[in-house]
């Protein structure tokens, strides 16, 4: 039994599209979404202009030791405006029960 996505290759360059929608969200989906107890998402914004690339800070929603916080873990990464659509360069989750969300909600 594995411990991560089906689709997931290891840390490198994803994007997001197809029933798993389009794009990281920038505010919390809540506990519980995306087939994970530890839900992930993009604290700031994405890039505004194509071809524009910026470092991001990606926060998974935990139950773990606290109420306190929606970011309880996190991970540095990348996302890169290409026109249409955005491409994250994402690192592997810091524990197993986490996962990066998409959605098309903006």
């Amino acid at each position: 039994l594995s411990d991560t996505s089906p689709d997931w290759l290891g840390a490198g360059w994803y994007r997001m599209m197809g029933p798993a929608s389009s794009r990281i969200p920038e505010a919390t989906p809540g506990r519980h979404h995306c087939g994970t107890a530890a839900s992930g998402w993009l604290k700031g914004s994405h890039p505004s202009y194509a071809g524009q690339s910026k470092v991001v800070l990606f926060c998974f929603d935990d139950e773990g030791y606290s109420d306190r916080t929606d970011c309880e873990w996190s991970t540095r990464g990348r996302v890169t405006h290409c026109g249409d659509y955005f491409v994250y360069y994402l690192e592997n989750t810091p524990s197993c029960n986490l996962r990066y969300c998409a959605t098309d909600h903006f």
